[in-house]
């Protein structure tokens, strides 16, 4: 089989990937993600967007369309270790949380659960006329909520590329303008996550005070500046 350009958009387990570069494996963060949708509305709270954080572990949610609520959970457990399918366990490790926390597990009748990895991004994204896309060449933790959003701009950016030119030209011209971003997303993803999952109580509660303290204008800033980063 032959073609003018092979995409490799298969996600951080790519075949693609590990076929042009056996030894850009996955990486573990150490911690384990559940997610689920149920039809519990939080609109009637004060603030329907929340995260919770905890000592190594984090509870978060968000109001969809038609009432429904999307939920996702973390806390640090081994690769093989699963418990989405038993409600009484995860809502445990969840124990003198808000009721609102419990509530969503409860309502929920599919639980996904997922270790959570990242791919230090590479530097070649490819190689004659074989381009890798999104979390294939730069798998980040869901932290920042960007995977799929920096999947969206590689896409968009190489159909630009491509026109016209070579695919191996694209590509190149394609890594030069979204490397720094993403190895910049990639970064502080992790960053995040390490700092959400610490599980030491006295730098739990040392976390917790320097978030308190850290000005409004700060967070706005760097949320600015992620929004920004390439454009």
């Amino acid at each position: 089989m032959t073609g003018d350009l092979v995409i490799g958009a298969d996600g951080v387990n790519s075949a693609v990937r590990r076929s042009l570069y056996p030894k850009s494996d996955a990486v573990f963060g150490g911690y384990v993600a559940w997610r689920g949708i149920c039809s519990v509305s939080v609109s009637d709270l004060s603030d329907p967007f929340r995260e919770y954080w905890g000592c190594e572990r984090r509870f978060g949610f968000l109001p969809l369309k038609e009432n429904l609520t999307y939920w996702y959970a973390t806390g640090n457990l081994g690769e093989d270790v699963s418990i989405a399918d038993d409600k009484e366990s995860l809502q445990s490790m969840f124990d003198g949380w808000d009721d609102v926390v419990h509530e969503l597990i409860r309502s929920t009748s599919t639980i996904l659960r997922n270790p959570v990895y990242d791919i230090v991004p590479l530097k070649e994204w490819g190689f004659g006329n074989v381009v890798l896309l999104g979390d294939a060449a730069h798998a980040v933790s869901p932290n920042l909520g960007q995977g799929a959003c920096q999947a969206i701009e590689d896409v968009v950016l190489f159909s630009q590329l491509v026109e016209g030119q070579e695919v191996s030209v694209a590509r190149s011209e394609l890594v030069k303008a979204r490397y720094g971003v993403v190895r910049d997303v990639w970064r502080r993803s992790r960053q995040i996550g390490r700092l959400g999952q610490v599980d030491n109580k006295f730098l739990c509660r040392l976390r917790d005070l320097l978030v308190r303290l850290t000005p409004s204008w700060s967070m706005r800033r760097n949320t600015g500046r992620l929004l920004q980063l390439a454009w």
